[in-house]
């Protein structure tokens, strides 16, 4: 499953976009806490393959521990913390 999380804000609630094939449903973001602690892939399909473990999912974006990262891929450190907000388009797959 690929999630697409997209910042809108609507009446002071952010709301994510699950992308699952052609579906787009929206849901608050509590409904995502169940993915806290697995590790996923961020930015599927990019040239350079990084995965992370869900760290915590806030209203802004969410924070990962790099767990697996190309050479080639620049910022992201094995064991290292990285936060993405949702405004970067962030997308990850489990």
């Amino acid at each position: 499953m690929v999630i697409q999380l997209v910042n809108a804000d609507v009446e002071n609630v952010v709301k994510d976009s699950i992308v699952k094939e052609d579906i787009i449903m929206n849901k608050d973001i509590s409904t995502l806490g169940d993915l806290i602690g697995k590790v996923v892939q961020i930015y599927p399909g990019d040239t350079y393959s990084k995965w992370g473990r869900i760290i915590e999912i806030s209203d802004n974006g969410v924070l990962f521990e790099i767990t697996d990262a190309d050479d080639r891929c620049t910022g992201y450190t094995v064991g290292s913390y990285r936060f993405i907000a949702y405004s970067a388009n962030l997308t990850f797959k489990y």
